[in-house]
């Protein structure tokens, strides 16, 4: 955390005046990152399986997939591999370990696994199923400036259209974060940082 950063120009996206700055701030992570996911690999997709079930992102994919009338199957991070009764065509995993292995064999033979965080501090391992990497750096890191905002396009129509928020459990200041910290409960939405004089 820091009061300033100083940052070239052409890394700042510009924000549509009609989406509110405490909803733009929200748009970087979770709306862009699930946005790019569902567009690169659930092209021609009929089923999807999202672990991570209770996360922020899993909520934006759902609501993205569901949109494109892509049946969705929720799973939390413990998951036993029970009550899944059918192979899906993409398995989003944010968990790794042995819940991110049991969504991989979800996964029809020519289905991918798009692998994406390690909540489970235990790596993916060999699944069987093809894996692709997304990491939202990767990408963003390779995209010449200029075409940065683009990338954001679908994400602000999203936000406009009131889709993709995020739950705020709370605003506090720069200077009341760490107590905030202390006192955060996973799960209660996110604190939202106010920088004030």
């Amino acid at each position: 955390w820091q009061e300033l950063k100083r940052t070239d120009h052409t890394w700042c996206i510009p924000v549509p005046d009609d989406i509110p700055t405490d909803v733009a701030c929200f748009a970087y992570i979770n709306p862009l990152t699930a946005h790019l996911m569902v567009e690169r690999f659930c092209g021609d997709a009929h089923t999807v399986l999202i672990d991570g079930a209770s996360t922020t992102i899993a909520r934006h994919l759902q609501e993205l997939l569901d949109q494109r009338g892509i049946e969705t199957v929720m799973v939390g991070r413990g998951w036993s591999g029970e009550g899944v009764n059918k192979y899906v065509d993409v398995a989003f995993d944010c968990v790794g370990g042995g819940t991110g292995r049991r969504a991989a064999l979800a996964v029809k033979p020519d289905g991918v696994v798009v692998h994406y965080g390690l909540l489970s501090g235990r790596p993916l391992g060999e699944v069987g199923r093809r894996v692709e990497m997304f990491r939202l750096r990767d990408v963003v890191h390779a995209c010449p400036r200029s075409e940065l905002p683009a990338l954001f396009e679908g994400v602000f129509d999203q936000l406009r259209a009131g889709r993709l928020r995020s739950r705020v459990a709370r605003e506090v200041s720069l200077r009341g974060l760490p107590r905030a910290l202390k006192e955060y409960r996973p799960g209660e939405g996110k604190l939202l940082v106010r920088v004030t004089d």
